[in-house]
């Protein structure tokens, strides 16, 4: 769910070039804390590195894919399927809820600009209001 959140921020922070700045502190932030995840997980020093290159190549594949999907030229019901999902099979409520909130939330950061987006707490919309708990049958979890 980070993965996506970021690629979400960096397609709404794309258009503006007073962002650019933003957007790589971002950026920074996010490669620091899976190389920090990485060493609290225990993964050797000497492994560290190799292991955030191929975790940045991946995040820039699944970036790609979105973008493709939300532009049209693919669709997003399978990207999110094998993105976010990956090897668990989620209901279509599931599938069909996720992909709700990638857009509602894409629509939700088209309210603001770039000078709002650094002030405001959160950027995106609960994904409470999306996906309800009490709609999720337990043997689906």
């Amino acid at each position: 769910m980070i993965l996506l959140h970021v690629i979400l921020l960096f397609r709404f922070l794309r258009g503006s070039r007073d962002a650019s700045m933003f957007r790589d502190q971002i950026f920074d932030v996010f490669i620091a804390d899976l190389d920090r995840s990485l060493r609290d997980m225990g993964i050797p020093d000497t492994s560290v590195g190799r292991r955030v290159r191929e975790m940045a190549r991946n995040f820039y594949g699944r970036a790609k894919a979105y973008d493709e999907a939300l532009d049209g030229q693919k669709e997003l019901k399978d990207v999110v399927h094998r993105n976010l999902f990956g090897t668990v099979n989620p209901t279509d409520y599931h599938l069909s809820s996720m992909v709700r909130y990638i857009l509602d939330s894409e629509n939700f950061l088209k309210k603001f600009d770039f000078k709002q987006i650094e002030t405001i707490y959160t950027a995106f919309p609960d994904i409470s209001s999306t996906i309800k708990l009490q709609d999720i049958d337990a043997s689906d979890a």
